[in-house]
């Protein structure tokens, strides 16, 4: 059985300034030593690096054996399996506590204009071209984003959000599944479908986020994300492990407050 690989990218004030590769091969299936484990109770796997060294990334392609993978229960997420999995871990410098943090999720409207790189078009992108808080689960009446107060309490909040890669606006559920002031976890999920030219790629649940974040020590955090792609999305969904990576590095770079366009990423051409 074939398992994922553990790959890094540089931050700024790392070695190297960025790492460099023409492509993304990860073997798919899963074995048990080598399942993603959230910071559950449990050190993570992938491991947290050090900060200012290269952050841990690991993806699982779909397979037949990654139709039984049983979600952590930490993780919020219910349904088994997967057509795409990318864990990150990583620890980012940060002075402030888990208020502080949570606000960052909950200002929606920032995530606007962040980019990515586009390892097909070797150029930075903008990714997100819209976002805003919205009053429930359809592109209706917009509000402002979202109090820490309001996210603490546990209820679902709703965001629209324009990605650069599908067709119209994208409703999102966004949910905290545990607050403390040194440690939160985030989930959110499409709670509208989202396409591309016509063609539903993702239906509604099929594309989710969770992010866990803990002090690690004062001024240093930790943080650990999952991407999956369920296995009812479409298979036209598959294969582009270079662009769900680097949307997966974008945001982590949003919510550190590091710049998201510092050093081309995966699928970057080689540079001098």
């Amino acid at each position: 059985m074939g398992t994922g690989k553990t790959m890094s990218f540089c931050l700024p004030g790392c070695l190297g300034a960025g790492l460099i590769l023409a492509g993304l091969l990860w073997p798919a299936g899963l074995s048990a030593q080598d399942l993603p484990r959230p910071p559950c109770g449990a050190p993570p796997r992938p491991s947290y690096s050090d900060p200012d060294a290269p952050s841990n990334l690991q993806v699982w392609n779909d397979s037949v054996s990654n139709a039984v993978w049983v979600p952590p229960g930490c993780t919020g997420w219910t349904v088994p399996g997967f057509r795409m999995l990318v864990a990150l871990s990583a620890s980012f410098r940060f002075n402030g506590d888990g208020e502080d943090l949570l606000s960052r999720f909950g200002a929606v409207s920032a995530l606007r204009g962040i980019q990515y790189w586009s390892a097909s078009a070797k150029d930075w992108r903008v990714l997100i071209t819209d976002a805003g808080a919205v009053e429930g689960p359809s592109i209706g009446r917009q509000r402002p984003d979202f109090t820490v107060a309001e996210m603490k309490a546990g209820k679902a909040l709703y965001f629209m959000q324009d990605d650069s890669g599908s067709s119209g606006g994208v409703v999102y559920q966004l949910r905290v599944l545990e607050f403390h002031p040194t440690r939160l976890v985030v989930e959110f999920e499409n709670v509208s479908p989202i396409r591309r030219f016509f063609i539903t790629l993702f239906h509604p649940g099929d594309l989710q986020f969770v992010y866990f974040l803990e002090a690690r020590s004062p001024g240093l955090w930790g943080l650990y994300s999952l991407l999956r792609t369920g296995r009812d999305a479409s298979s036209l969904s598959s294969g582009h492990q270079a662009a769900y990576v680097n949307r997966v590095i974008a945001f982590f770079r949003h919510f550190a407050a590091i710049p998201t366009n510092p050093n081309p990423v995966v699928g970057a051409a080689p540079r001098d």
